[in-house]
């Protein structure tokens, strides 16, 4: 698949952003928004995703070592907690080797097609969000100095693969963070197209009017295109996202209950962090889905004020009365309602009910993981 270079994207907005994807996967080997990756960078990968397997292997044998040895709701906790983040970040790994050039192509082609006032929007979501979770992982380091790095009980070689596991967490949740933008560009679109469309409302003409209709249409399907695209990308890593770090939260909050005081506050926020982006991944991958609803809502209102010549004057776009045309409920159906939005694996689409079935779920693992004994 071609990429588009960075020297196409003339927006000084477009390239900050581009630039942070560029610096941000270049220290792992993955060439993001290039389209060919150096024999060098894949080196690089290739020696990341060998240490990444052994570091894995070596905390995860001892991990059950201390299981087998001294049977303890902690290190039983301890185990759950690197198994499941093992897989979750083995996934994203080599899945985003796959599909880079998919993730760079996605990122240009939301990028162009919004305003250069959402893409600063876009920026400093971005900016948001990378701000909070840097400051979440100095604390984290922080911590672990006071505790972990000091204490003569943890070997050099234990201490370096701690600080490698850290470097794979960066990896891991940059990528998550990497969704999250997708999520808000591809709302970000379609809340252009629904501004497009009510300037367009009040300059229609005979002559054009159709063509304007037809150009709507075409955008819409082209951003559910877009819609699919990441889909496609994250079909297998959302989901184990999503399972590994239900897993994870619960396995830490029970860990927390018996850990010592100098363990608990580095801990406690890193599973903060954790929980803070599955909410985030949750919020935009639903804001996806209403922007959908709204703007398929307004798409299909224009087309029926054609059919029954309405008075452009006195049809307002928003507003929620019924829509008379047979053809445009039918439209209307088949793009707003099930099968649109931000599908994990194909089991469901995240929407704003599924936030309150993630709470449900993770308050009913906590409390049977608090019985435990």
């Amino acid at each position: 698949m071609q990429v588009r270079s960075l020297e196409s994207n003339v927006d000084n907005t477009t390239l900050k952003i581009n630039h942070f994807w560029k610096c941000m996967y270049k220290c792992y080997g993955l060439e993001i928004l290039h389209e060919n990756a150096s024999k060098v960078r894949k080196c690089r990968f290739a020696s990341f995703v060998i240490s990444h397997i052994l570091n894995n292997l070596i905390m995860t044998s001892y991990s059950i070592f201390l299981v087998v040895t001294e049977y303890s709701i902690e290190n039983i906790c301890s185990l759950i907690s690197f198994f499941t983040y093992w897989i979750q970040s083995s996934v994203c790994l080599f899945v985003l080797y796959k599909k880079q050039n998919q993730l760079s192509h996605c990122l240009n082609q939301l990028l162009q097609n919004i305003s250069a006032k959402y893409k600063k929007r876009a920026w400093k979501l971005l900016q948001r969000i990378i701000y909070f979770t840097s400051a979440i992982y100095v604390t984290v380091i922080a911590g672990g100095i006071l505790t972990t790095f000091r204490s003569e009980n943890f070997l050099i070689a234990w201490k370096i693969m701690l600080l490698f596991d850290l470097f794979v967490s960066i990896f891991n949740e940059t990528t998550k963070v990497a969704f999250v933008y997708l999520c808000i560009l591809l709302a970000f679109n379609f809340e252009c197209l629904t501004i497009e469309m009510e300037t367009c409302m009040m300059s229609f003409s005979s002559l054009t009017e159709k063509n304007i209709v037809r150009n709507h249409h075409y955008k819409f399907y082209r951003i559910i295109h877009w819609i699919n695209e990441v889909n496609e990308l994250f079909d297998l890593v959302l989901a184990a996202w999503i399972a590994a770090d239900i897993i994870t939260i619960c396995a830490m909050l029970r860990f927390l209950i018996i850990a010592e005081i100098s363990w608990s506050l580095s801990l406690s926020i890193d599973t903060l962090r954790t929980f803070c982006l599955l909410l985030l991944i949750y919020k935009y991958a639903a804001l996806v889905k209403e922007k959908a609803r709204v703007t398929a809502i307004a798409i299909t209102k224009m087309t029926d004020s054609r059919v029954n010549k309405y008075d452009v004057q006195i049809f307002n776009l928003t507003d929620q009365s019924d829509v008379n045309n047979w053809k445009c409920h039918l439209f209307m159906h088949d793009l707003s309602l099930t099968s649109v939005g931000i599908n994990v694996s194909g089991y469901f689409i995240i929407s704003k009910e599924s936030i309150l079935t993630l709470i449900g779920t993770l308050i009913t693992y906590m409390v049977i993981m608090f019985q435990t004994n």
